[in-house]
């Protein structure tokens, strides 16, 4: 009976992704599948979610990105105990879509992102669940626009989350890169590491002192009163008489 009930939903599901590569049935689609994402039994949770995250990249933009505005829009239509199994792979399912082409794709991600993440704090869920793949995928990304949409749903799901959890604090500062030396520091470094190793002992045993330059600025003793060097008198030889 199970069996034939998610069946049923895969296929309500696909009929109605379907109608979206459709111009003419877009928007009827689109409004009978976020009228059966609210209408949904418990037990047809999971095959839903399998369905609408069966989207492929080749299918056309409004169908990716009517299944994601589905996925955000499932949490807050549902209780978040039954909803919290299925995060996982509402999540998985939104980070694919990060390397769309199609800006609103990207879009509909940040949406469905934040949405996951209202429901997994709902549900007592550590913030790590969310935001360390979002964090990966920031980091690992190549693609400009990839790492853009991650960062945008990276801050939408610390947006979400809550901000006295010391678990989240502590995510954030130990994802963050650490912090280079500057670039003087680093070339002399360099430098010293190509210095055999007699002459980095000296460099160590050389005083602050001996290296800096002899200053050139007269002694007190030879500064006058304004501030200017004295001159000595020349020793003229005594004229003849």
């Amino acid at each position: 009976m199970g069996t034939s009930k998610s069946e049923g939903t895969k296929q309500r599901v696909n009929r109605c992704l379907s109608k979206m590569s459709d111009r003419d049935t877009e928007a009827m689609a689109a409004s009978e599948l976020e009228s059966m994402t609210r209408a949904l039994a418990p037990d047809a949770l999971p095959a839903f979610v399998a369905a609408v995250s069966d989207a492929r990249p080749t299918d056309r933009a409004p169908l990716r990105r009517h299944s994601l505005r589905v996925l955000a829009l499932l949490p807050a239509s549902h209780p978040a105990e039954a909803v919290a199994p299925l995060l996982p792979r509402m999540l998985s399912a939104a980070l694919r879509r990060l390397r769309d082409p199609d800006s609103s794709v990207r879009a509909a991600c940040v949406d469905a992102v934040r949405s996951v993440a209202v429901a997994a704090a709902a549900a007592g869920a550590a913030p790590q669940v969310v935001l360390r793949p979002l964090t990966d995928a920031l980091l690992h990304e190549q693609d400009q626009c990839a790492q853009l949409a991650a960062a945008l749903c990276l801050a939408a799901a610390v947006d979400a989350s809550d901000p006295g959890d010391p678990d989240l604090a502590r995510h954030l500062r130990g994802s963050s890169p650490p912090r280079e030396a500057p670039p003087e520091q680093r070339l002399q470094g360099q430098a010293r590491a190509a210095l055999p190793p007699r002459q980095r002992r000296r460099g160590r045993r050389r005083s602050p002192a001996s290296s800096c330059p002899a200053s050139s600025t007269p002694s007190p003793a030879r500064i006058g009163r304004r501030g200017r060097p004295r001159r000595r008198p020349s020793r003229s030889s005594p004229s003849p008489i």
